[in-house]
């Protein structure tokens, strides 16, 4: 199956009057409250688990690590899992207590299969300012077990998987570089005030030797950010394209007299001396994309901001969002959509974890307005006997699809019918069928009317 995301240009060998246009999700319920003795105010630094059937929410309390489930995405609930005794009691869902403050505590699912039993689930976190492994044979229970040979800073959600594509594991982690773009040499310490955190990838083939590709890069023109997670993962529709929804953080000391107006103003301003960031710093989400693993184009426009202001957030913490993703089922029989989740309240009361949502493949789309637009992409080899599209029009809006040679030419036979309606996964209708045109390559061109295109498939 071959699946088209319209999410840039990459593919467009022409274009008149279509836009690429960014979507924000859409806030849900609260998918985890967290209100017992064993959590606080910063509750971070979640990711999820699939195991089975089951959904697990690994995420950072006070000073241990907590787990929560779901059979549907959309609420999860604490297990007892009885391991570690807090204030006196097993009767809890914390899978690791450490002797030394916990930061991060990035779990996955090692699905190699040359993992040994007793290590199928894997933690990474920040240790003795090191980058350190922990296992667990049932995710339930974690040992440390070694440290992982890169150089870093960690001190934030530090990725990992093993890639069955490539057949090796994939790794992004936290560390600094000047703001010069020299790195900190060995032993130096960062400045958390002036130097820039920035995103490393690794590679292995047997979690022991690793190879350092460095930091990852972005698309040319787009200036310097500081990122304080990534949460890079494959598109789990489309795994040849990578997606990541980074933390960004920004000081705006030299604009504080904003911050008197805000709910939170006071909080702000008791923060002084060493921890005057902690009071003028900000954080949100933005959304990057990659072929290859390594470079990617970071739209700026931010994808999850802190929201109206309230009593409870534009506060350096706000919008750290969950790794990973969840496909869960949307009310009324309407398509499933894309779950992904992240904290709120952070420094401010405990931390819950709000669920927001996104149309399948609709963090972007190639839009037209009421004027009309039209792209022509690039030749696609058609490798399947089905056309299907996800989009969405007004009800005086439409899709057109017609499918062209190497010169432009209209291959006869190979026009739709102006679509309308609003579809995750419309077939696309020929006057002759598509198979006759499997292992050729054509082109297509796409006339959009206050529409919007976010994938096309073929299959």
């Amino acid at each position: 199956m071959k699946r088209i995301l319209c999410w840039d240009e990459k593919l467009v060998q022409s274009n008149r009057n279509v836009s690429v246009i960014q979507h924000k999700p859409e806030k849900k319920n609260i998918a985890l409250y967290c209100d017992d003795l064993w959590e606080c105010e910063h509750n971070c630094y979640a990711g999820i688990v699939k195991v089975g059937k089951v959904y697990r929410l690994y995420y950072r309390a006070k000073e241990c690590i907590c787990v929560a489930e779901s059979n549907d995405g959309i609420t999860f609930n604490k297990p007892i899992v009885g391991t570690h005794e807090y204030n006196q009691s097993k009767c809890n869902n914390i899978v690791y207590i450490g002797d030394q403050t916990v930061d991060n505590f990035a779990v996955f699912l090692d699905t190699n299969p040359n993992c040994p039993a007793e290590q199928k689930f894997k933690a990474l976190s920040s240790h003795s300012r090191q980058l350190g492994c922990f296992v667990s044979a049932d995710g339930y229970d974690f040992r440390f077990l070694k440290y992982i040979p890169v150089k870093g800073n960690f001190d934030s959600y530090n990725v990992c998987w093993w890639d069955e594509i490539d057949q090796k594991y994939y790794m992004y982690y936290r560390a600094y570089h000047h703001p010069d773009g020299s790195d900190l040499k060995d032993g130096e310490k960062n400045s958390p005030t002036q130097d820039i955190r920035d995103v490393r990838f690794a590679t292995s083939t047997d979690f022991n030797e690793w190879q350092v590709h460095g930091r990852i890069k972005f698309d040319q023109g787009q200036k310097e950010s500081e990122l304080y997670t990534n949460q890079i993962q494959r598109y789990y529709r489309e795994p040849n394209t990578f997606i990541g929804f980074p933390t960004r953080y920004v000081d705006r000391k030299d604009e504080k007299r904003n911050f008197y107006f805000m709910p939170t103003g006071d909080r702000h301003f008791s923060f002084t001396g060493d921890n005057e960031r902690e009071g003028t710093a900000l954080t949100d989400c933005l959304i990057m994309t990659s072929n290859d693993a390594i470079t990617f184009n970071r739209r700026d426009t931010a994808f999850l901001t802190p929201g109206v202001e309230n009593n409870y957030n534009w506060w350096y913490g706000d919008c750290y969002t969950a790794y990973g993703l969840i496909e869960t089922p949307s009310p009324d029989g309407a398509p499933n959509q894309i779950s992904l989740y992240a904290g709120e309240n952070y420094r401010i009361k405990n931390v819950h974890f709000r669920r927001f949502t996104v149309r399948l493949d609709g963090f972007f789309s190639w839009y037209a307005n009421d004027k009309g637009g039209e792209i022509i992409t690039k030749p696609v080899t058609i490798d399947g006997e089905k056309m299907f599209v996800n989009f969405e029009t007004s009800i005086s809006g439409g899709l057109k699809i017609t499918l062209l040679d190497q010169d432009d030419k209209q291959i006869d036979g190979y026009q739709t019918y102006v679509m309308f309606g609003n579809t995750v996964n419309r077939p696309i209708e020929f006057e002759k069928p598509l198979i006759s045109l499997k292992g050729k390559t054509v082109k297509l061109k796409i006339e959009l009317t206050d529409c919007h295109l976010y994938s096309l498939t073929i299959e």
